[in-house]
């Protein structure tokens, strides 16, 4: 049974928007593994949690959850699944929507499909009620609930974090958006700008016209 942690309950507490993540420990990256080829991190399953209570009421076939990843990070596990979530617990519902792309991996944006809303344990997301109540779905790694979900980083890299952003549609409107810090990265490698070509061969004539002019100077 999954269950709310002290700091998760109080987030909620001193929130008043529960359409999005669940707060999570972000994992931190170091210089040597993001040089490291085919390097992968992982997030824990029951962790990557997305709030749905201010839809205030049940998914239905055709809604489309995006999973897009920032830093030109990328999905590193093939098949993954959303599981319905109830109050604090997971009800083990994952069957109710479908991936695209197929295969996940290298992918940096990945989409769920409702396509089976009839098999959803309760499809019932509620304004949340008391104490540690968050209705929504979580993302795991496979096909069956609860595990965890991998990430490779590109190289170079452009800023220090990795989050991970949702959006719930509904055919053009948008029911919910998210966002959650995933990963802490070192700063990124200086880049040395690159010369235009032209500017190339503008500094090579200018060489080359002074070695030339150097080398019709009479000797004393």
């Amino acid at each position: 049974m999954k269950r709310l942690n002290a700091a998760v309950i109080a987030t909620l507490i001193s929130s008043s928007a529960y359409a999005d993540f669940q707060p999570l420990t972000s994992e931190n990256i170091t210089t040597t593994e993001m040089n490291t080829p085919s390097f992968t991190e992982n997030i824990s399953g029951d962790a990557i949690w997305l709030c749905l209570d201010t839809l205030n009421g049940p998914l239905v076939d055709g809604d489309v959850f995006t999973y897009t990843l920032s830093n030109n990070a990328r999905f590193a596990s093939a098949t993954m699944s959303l599981e319905e979530a109830k109050g604090s617990v997971g009800t083990g519902s994952v069957s109710f929507a479908a991936q695209m792309p197929a295969d996940a991996t290298g992918q940096q944006s990945v989409t769920f499909t409702v396509n089976n809303a009839a098999s959803i344990s309760t499809n019932n997301f509620n304004t949340p009620i008391g104490l540690s109540s968050c209705d929504g779905v979580i993302l795991s790694g496979q096909t069956i609930a609860a595990q965890a979900v991998d990430f490779s980083f590109t190289n170079p890299w452009t800023s220090t974090q990795v989050t991970l952003n949702a959006t719930l549609q509904r055919g053009a409107t948008t029911l919910t958006t998210g966002s959650v810090l995933l990963f802490n990265l070192p700063q990124p490698p200086r880049q040395i700008p690159a010369i235009p070509l032209a500017g190339l061969v503008l500094l090579g004539g200018l060489l080359g016209a002074v070695g030339l002019r150097k080398a019709k100077q009479p000797k004393r």
